[in-house]
């Protein structure tokens, strides 16, 4: 145990294959920090067998599902124009059913952070003032506080306190005072 030797880095499945994709196809698999590429359509199915070869079905699989449901991933498709084959061509435009499948996923992520921070009676004001990425996409930002407000609304109401009543264990709502 007092080997002058470093510990070898101990990485998850994810990070395993997150290292493999980025070094065999950076076109497309960009490192943390950088805005990712929108993959053309079938990219996984390609991918999938050489993954799975080398890390497992399962850690293939949950890498692809991760990497294209993140944020940064939906942002990119929602704001791109096109898609990218694994060499980094276009290999086609983002449909506009790709853009509204991504931008009511992330209205409803928003809404739902947003709204979570909020109790029945506070106002929703501007969430780009908390997410600096809503900003520029004016329609996403009013999506995003109309869902944030029906959310806020919808937060059940307080539950009245609760009394044991007799000798049983059974509870039972206190009535409103007048």
């Amino acid at each position: 145990m007092t080997s002058a030797e470093p510990e070898p880095e101990r990485l998850t499945p994810y990070h395993q294959v997150r290292r493999h994709v980025e070094a065999a196809y950076p076109a497309v698999f960009t490192p943390r920090k950088t805005a990712p590429v929108p993959l053309a359509i079938g990219v996984g199915d390609r991918l999938l067998p050489e993954l799975s070869a080398l890390f497992g079905e399962r850690s293939a699989r949950v890498f692809l599902l991760a990497w294209t449901h993140r944020k940064e991933y939906r942002w990119a498709v929602l704001t791109g124009t096109h898609r990218h084959d694994l060499d980094g061509t276009v290999s086609g435009p983002i449909t506009e059913g790709a853009r509204a499948h991504a931008r009511d996923w992330l209205v409803s992520r928003y809404a739902a952070l947003y709204a979570k921070r909020k109790s029945r009676t506070d106002q929703v004001g501007d969430p780009a003032r908390r997410y600096r990425e809503l900003a520029d996409q004016e329609e996403v930002r009013r999506l995003v506080i109309e869902a944030a407000r029906d959310l806020v609304r919808a937060k059940a109401a307080p539950k009245g306190r609760r009394r044991k009543t007799g000798g049983d264990a059974r509870t039972e709502p206190t009535a409103p005072a007048p």
